[in-house]
């Protein structure tokens, strides 16, 4: 018995040490915490803000080199108009700013939505712009919405506003927390604390960890769609969702309150429809996977009719608006040829030539909106290589 006991104490050491020896080692390996948002901190307004300090981040909290007093243009949008996957300088206001030789001012950051915009137009109209340019994703921008209807500051306005925040589903911020969900995000917050803990949150969290999906080739890239992506996207574009009827319904009716705003600043007020990855790379999946999965067409389809909603919404207000597909098909043959990848193998964010397409989009509904003519760009540059 004794020597059982002898052998239990030996093994859990050995495992204790052993697991202290792999956190150590991955704390000396790798950007610790590998997975968490310690870019980001809480805000009551926008839900979260970058924090201060951080490299490329300039004093108001956004991803520019300084913070611009005054600015030709200012953008408002979400990750991609950040510049996920890229440097600053290969981002998409950035790119537009070299093409056209306009002030830009990037104030895009991952996870913001149409509320988040609402918040933000009067610093936007501060800096008294010639244009402001909105970057609309529709694959996840009706899903945003519920994210700050809960906020005690959001939930009063949409209600004065005549928007619906029941339909969100989601709990109180001010309800009882019971005993065990307390231990339970304590013990979650511990283990993520740890390296190897964040670790495999990173893991969890990558589209591979999600089970089935398809790979698609162009040139030499691969691409790969997981299931669970498409099946996110899919539920973000679900008009048969309340909640996401509803935050259809709350985008253009803020979109109309933003364009007023402007209107009324005498400043020009345009938007940017993001494609999804999804919806720029479908004629080549389906040219290479027959019959495409369910839910990769029901995910594409919707967003190409919800694509078309927001552009007869916005024909109808006369509100400048120009869709990123052409300009992302045209660099999808441009990658092709030159054999430059336009994603990465799993994200769905592009890289450089795909901001590039956006810039080169934002361009062209710039000179819409005015007289002015910029030099045509009939080549891909690669910043900061």
């Amino acid at each position: 018995m004794n020597n059982k006991i002898l052998a239990l104490v030996a093994t859990l050491v050995t495992i204790l040490f052993s697991v202290l020896f792999v956190e150590l080692v991955l704390r000396i390996a790798t950007p610790f915490p590998i997975h968490g948002e310690s870019n980001i901190e809480p805000d009551a307004i926008l839900g979260h803000r970058m924090k201060q300090g951080l490299d490329g981040i300039d004093k108001d909290g956004f991803r520019n080199p300084t913070a611009l007093d005054r600015a030709d243009v200012v953008i408002l949008g979400d990750s991609h108009t950040y510049g996920f996957n890229v440097s600053s300088q290969e981002s998409w206001p950035a790119q537009l700013a070299d093409k056209t030789k306009l002030s830009v001012y990037n104030m895009g950051i991952g996870g913001y939505g149409i509320l988040q915009y609402a918040a933000l137009i009067d610093k936007a109209i501060e800096k008294m712009p010639k244009f402001i340019l909105l970057g609309l994703y529709p694959a996840n921008d009706l899903d945003d919405y519920c994210k700050l209807a809960r906020l005690d500051h959001w939930k009063s306005i949409l209600e004065s506003e005549g928007m619906r925040t029941d339909v969100c589903a989601l709990a109180s911020n001010k309800g009882p927390i019971s005993f065990a969900t307390r231990m339970r995000r304590s013990i979650e917050e511990f283990v993520t604390s740890t390296a190897i803990g964040s670790t495999v949150s990173f893991i969890r969290s990558t589209q591979f960890a999600h089970g089935n999906g398809i790979y698609i080739k162009y040139a030499n890239q691969k691409i790969w769609f997981s299931d669970y992506r498409i099946q996110l996207i899919s539920w973000s574009l679900d008009l048969q969702s309340k909640s996401i009827q509803e935050g259809l319904r709350a985008n253009k009716h803020f979109l109309n309150i933003l364009s007023k705003k402007a209107a009324q600043a005498n400043i020009k007020f345009g938007v940017l429809i993001i494609p999804s990855r999804e919806r720029v790379l479908y004629q080549l999946a389906s040219a290479q996977r027959r019959p495409l999965p369910t839910a990769f067409e029901t995910a594409v389809n919707q967003e190409n009719e919800l694509a078309r909603a927001f552009q007869k919404f916005f024909t109808e207000r006369n509100i400048p608006v120009s869709d990123v597909l052409p300009s992302m098909h045209q660099a999808l043959t441009r990658s092709r040829e030159e054999d430059t990848p336009l994603y990465p193998l799993v994200d769905g964010h592009p890289l450089s030539m795909g901001y590039s397409a956006y810039a080169e989009t934002a361009q062209m509904l710039i000179q819409k909106m005015t007289d002015r003519k910029f030099p045509r760009y009939s080549e891909h540059v690669v910043l900061g290589h």
